[in-house]
C-alpha cells in the first residue's frame, strides 16, 4: 500500500476525529444470477502514531487467496414438483384470531364439499413471511392436523397478530401482519396424503418431577395502525396526542398475581422543536419518557421514535389502567401512540371458553415441569400448540376441579385450554373465499419472463404476454397474484410471495444464462398494503424500508423482487433479474400502456427520431448536474458515435422571473420540441419532485398532459428525486404522468 500527505485543502474537508491507525476494510463474497463476486469496502486514511499525521492511501495491490470451494450451491433448496391445489376440490376460508374453530358437518356440505368425514385442512398460519432468503420459507401450503367427531371438525387457527418471545427483555411482544387481517385456510375431501390427519395424544412425562407450574405468562396489547406519518416505510401508528393529550387504556387479566411483576413495553413518537416527554402510569406506578427535539427541515428526521420497557409489581386486582400523557413543550408540539403491550403473571386458573398459555419459568434443560390448571372440571380439554401445523391433545390427569400434566420442558411450549362446546368460528362467505379453481404455479421449472398481474388487468397483461413472445421469442408465464398469494403465502397477501416464487423458478435452473432474467408487475402499487378501499392502489404489493420517519432515508423499491439468491433480501444484496412496473390503477390505464407498447413497436414508429439522444441538466450545486450529464454525453459520442445529442442544460439559457419564482420558459419549449419531433432517450440530472423537474419547473404535469407524440415515444431516465413515486396513492405524480398520457408521454421510464 503506498501512502501521501492530505493536501491542505483535503485537510480542511476531512474529519479528523476516530481517524485509525491502520487502513481499515471489509470485504464480502456476494452473487449475482449465481456468479460470485467479492466486494470490498475501504477506509483510505490512517493516522501516523508516532506523529498524529493523517495519511491517504494512493494506490494498493490486492491479493485474493482462491480456494476449491463450490462457488454456488446451485439448488438451495428442494421444491415440491406440482401444488396441492393442482387437483380436486378446494375451499378458501379465513379467521381473524388465534384459538379452536369449529365446522359442522352441514356447513362443510353447503361449501361443496361432499364427503365431510375425508376432509383435509392445509394452511402455513397468519406470520409475515421473512424479507430475506434466510430458508425458513415455507414451501407451497402445509397440512394441519385436525380434531375429527361424529359431525363436525375442530383446528387451531394461528391468526394474523403473532407473539415473539425477545430474550434481551424477557417479554412478549405482538408482531402485527402488515399485509393481511386475516389468516386463510384450505379445505378438500378429494386430496389424499396418505398420512393421518387426526389430532394425535400427547403422552405425560416419565422423567422425574423438576419443577410445579400454577402460574403463567400472560400478555395484551393496543395498537390501531390508521396512520404513516411521511407515506411511506412500515411503521404505522394510531392515536394522536395534540388538543387531546391524555389517553387511557384498561386491561383485564382475571386471576393476576398480586404483586407480580407487570411489565410494559411502549412505543411512542414525538414531533416537537423542543425537548418534551410522555408521562406513563399504571398499576399505582409513574414513570417518564424524555423526546429530543426535531428540526422541522424536509431533509431530516420527521419524529423521535422511542420504545421502552418500564416494570411494576405494585399489582393488584385484575384490572390494569395504563394512562399515557403527552407534555408539549410547545404549542406544535405532536405526538403519537405506536403501542403498549403489558407482561404480567397470572394464575393457571381456567376462565373463558378457551384461554392460551405458557410459562418461561417451565424452561430449562432436563426440566420437567407439572402444570396444575385449577377451574377445570371434566370438560376442560388441553391441547399442545407449540406446532401450529401438529397440535395435540394433551393427556391429564383430573385432581378434583383441577387439571395435572407433566411434560419435559427444554424448550417453551404453548397450550391452549376450552371447556368442549365453546368454539371459534371461522369465516365462510366473501369475496376473497370460497372455491378456487385449481392452479399448479409449482409445476413451472423455467421461464424467460414472469408477469404477475392483479386479477383485474389480466386480459392486459395476456396481450404484454403475447408482445413479448412473438417480437422477442422469450417463454413468458403470466400468473394473478392470487395464485402465488395461494401457493406463497398460504393465501393471505404478502410481498415476499412474489419474490418467493420467483425464487423457485431462479433455483431451478442452475445454469445461469436460462434462468429467469424478468420480472413484470402489472398493477400500481401503495405504501397502504393492506387497506381495502376504492381509494387505495395496493393492486401489486410494495416493499417498503424499515426507516419510516426520514423523508429522504425511507424509499420504495422493487429490486427488492430481484433478490434472488440465498441470504439476499430486505435491501441487502444484488439484483438478480430485470423488474419493471406498470402502474395502472383501472383498465383504461391498463390499456393505454398497452397500446402504447403496441404503437412503440409499430412500423409508424421508425424513423430518424431514434437516432436523437435529448440529456437535460439542472443548474445550481455548482455545474455539479450539467458536469453529469456531460460525461454521460462523452460516453455516447465516443462507444455510440451513430447517435445526435441534443444538450438543454439550464444554465445555458436565460433565467426569468414571474410571479411565481424563476423559470426558464425557452426550456420547457426545447423540452416540448424534443418530445414533439421525437428522440430516443430524454436523460435529466438534477432536482425535482412529484409534481416535476427542477425549482424552475422545467417539467410540470400540466406541461406532459398537453403532449401529442403518439408514434415518436421516448425513453425518459431520470436521475433525481421522487419524479415518479408511485405508491403515494393519494397523488400521481409527474412521472406517473410520462407514461400514463394516452396521447403520447413515454413508452416507459427508468426513473425514481
Amino acid at each position: 500500500m503506498q501512502f501521501a500527505a492530505l493536501s491542505e485543502n483535503e485537510s480542511k474537508l476531512i474529519n479528523k476525529n476516530n481517524i485509525p491507525n491502520v487502513v481499515e476494510f471489509e470485504h464480502k463474497l456476494m452473487y449475482q444470477r449465481k456468479i460470485p463476486s467479492l466486494s470490498l469496502s475501504i477506509f483510505p486514511y490512517k493516522r501516523n502514531i508516532e506523529n498524529g499525521q493523517i495519511y491517504k492511501l494512493t494506490s494498493f495491490t490486492l491479493v485474493i487467496d482462491k480456494k476449491n470451494n463450490s462457488s454456488y450451491k446451485k439448488l438451495s433448496k428442494a421444491y415440491v414438483s406440482n401444488s396441492v391445489l393442482s387437483t380436486g376440490s378446494w375451499f378458501k376460508i379465513k379467521i381473524n384470531e388465534s384459538g379452536i374453530y369449529h365446522i359442522s358437518f352441514d356447513e362443510l356440505k353447503s361449501l361443496g364439499i361432499s364427503s365431510p368425514e375425508n376432509v383435509r385442512c392445509f394452511g402455513n398460519g397468519g406470520a409475515m413471511l421473512s424479507y430475506y432468503n434466510d430458508g425458513t420459507q415455507i414451501d407451497d401450503l402445509q397440512e394441519i392436523d385436525i380434531l375429527k367427531k361424529d359431525n363436525y371438525i375442530l383446528f387451531y387457527g394461528d391468526g394474523p397478530t403473532q407473539w415473539e418471545y425477545d430474550d434481551a427483555n424477557e417479554l412478549f411482544i405482538q408482531k402485527l401482519n402488515l399485509y393481511s387481517d386475516y389468516t386463510y385456510y384450505f379445505l378438500s375431501s378429494d386430496y389424499n396424503s396418505g398420512v393421518d390427519n387426526n389430532i394425535k395424544t400427547i403422552l405425560q412425562s416419565g422423567n422425574p418431577l423438576t419443577k410445579n407450574i400454577s402460574n403463567f405468562d400472560d400478555f395484551a396489547y393496543h395498537e390501531i395502525n390508521s396512520l404513516n406519518l411521511i407515506r411511506s416505510g412500515r411503521l404505522w401508528v394510531g392515536e394522536l396526542f395534540d388538543f387531546q393529550t391524555e389517553y387511557s387504556f384498561n386491561f383485564n387479566f382475571p386471576n393476576l398475581l398480586s404483586g407480580s411483576p407487570a411489565t410494559l413495553s411502549s412505543s411512542l413518537l414525538a414531533r416537537s422543536p423542543l425537548s418534551s416527554s410522555y408521562s406513563i402510569s399504571y398499576a399505582g406506578a409513574v414513570f417518564s419518557s424524555s423526546f429530543q427535539a426535531v428540526s422541522y427541515d424536509y431533509e431530516k428526521l420527521y419524529a423521535v421514535h422511542k420504545k421502552d420497557n418500564f416494570t411494576t409489581t405494585s399489582t393488584t386486582g385484575e384490572n390494569i389502567n395504563i394512562q399515557l400523557t403527552y407534555n408539549k413543550s410547545t404549542a406544535s408540539s405532536l405526538g403519537w401512540l405506536d403501542y403498549v403491550t403489558l407482561n404480567v403473571q397470572r394464575g393457571l386458573t381456567f376462565t373463558k371458553n378457551q384461554m392460551q398459555f405458557q410459562s418461561i419459568n417451565s424452561i430449562g434443560i432436563g426440566e420437567t415441569s407439572e402444570f396444575t390448571l385449577s377451574n377445570a372440571d371434566a370438560n376442560v380439554i388441553v391441547w399442545e400448540i407449540t406446532d401450529r401445523q401438529k397440535p395435540k391433545i394433551v393427556q391429564t390427569n383430573q385432581n378434583s376441579n383441577s387439571k395435572i400434566f407433566k411434560l419435559n420442558t427444554d424448550t417453551l411450549r404453548t397450550f391452549i385450554a376450552y371447556n368442549g362446546n365453546e368454539f371459534l368460528v371461522p369465516i365462510l362467505e366473501g369475496d376473497d373465499v370460497g372455491l378456487i379453481p385449481n392452479q399448479d404455479l409449482h409445476s413451472i421449472t423455467q421461464t424467460d419472463m414472469l408477469i404477475v398481474s392483479h386479477p383485474n388487468f389480466l386480459s392486459q397483461a395476456e396481450q404484454i404476454k403475447s408482445i413479448h413472445e412473438n417480437e422477442d421469442n422469450i417463454k413468458v408465464t403470466l400468473v394473478s397474484t392470487e395464485q402465488v398469494y395461494n401457493e406463497f403465502s398460504s393465501g393471505a397477501p404478502d410481498v415476499s410471495a412474489i419474490r418467493n416464487f420467483a425464487k423457485m423458478i431462479y433455483d431451478r435452473t442452475a445454469n445461469p444464462d436460462k434462468t429467469i432474467k424478468y420480472l413484470l408487475l402489472f398493477g400500481n402499487g401503495s405504501y397502504d398494503n393492506k387497506t381495502k378501499s376504492s381509494e387505495n392502489t395496493n393492486f401489486i404489493l410494495s416493499y417498503q424500508s424499515e426507516n419510516s420517519l426520514h423523508p429522504t432515508q425511507s424509499f420504495v423499491t422493487d429490486d427488492f423482487f430481484g433478490l434472488l439468491d440465498d441470504g439476499e433480501g430486505g435491501s441487502s444484496g444484488l439484483v438478480d433479474i430485470g423488474i419493471g412496473r406498470i402502474p395502472v390503477v383501472n383498465e383504461f390505464e391498463a390499456n393505454t400502456a398497452v397500446e402504447k407498447i403496441k404503437m412503440y413497436l409499430n412500423i409508424q414508429s421508425f424513423g430518424d427520431w431514434r437516432n436523437q439522444l435529448c440529456f437535460i441538466a439542472d443548474d445550481e450545486d455548482n455545474g455539479l448536474h450539467m458536469n453529469q450529464a456531460d460525461e454521460l454525453t462523452k460516453i455516447v459520442k465516443t462507444n455510440y458515435p451513430v447517435f445526435n445529442i441534443d444538450k438543454i442544460y439550464l444554465d445555458a439559457y436565460k433565467q426569468e422571473s414571474s410571479s411565481v419564482g424563476q423559470r426558464y420558459p425557452d426550456v420547457n419549449q426545447a423540452i416540448n420540441d424534443n418530445i414533439t419531433k421525437g428522440t430516443l432517450l430524454i436523460n435529466y440530472t438534477g432536482h425535482g419532485g412529484e409534481n416535476g423537474l427542477a425549482e424552475e419547473r422545467i417539467i410540470t404535469i400540466d406541461q406532459i398532459n398537453k403532449w401529442v407524440n403518439p408514434y415518436k415515444l421516448p425513453f425518459f431516465m431520470t436521475a433525481t428525486c421522487e419524479f415518479s413515486r408511485y405508491d403515494d396513492y393519494e397523488r400521481t405524480t409527474a412521472g406517473e404522468y410520462v407514461f400514463l398520457n394516452p396521447n403520447g408521454g413515454a413508452v416507459a421510464l427508468f426513473t425514481t
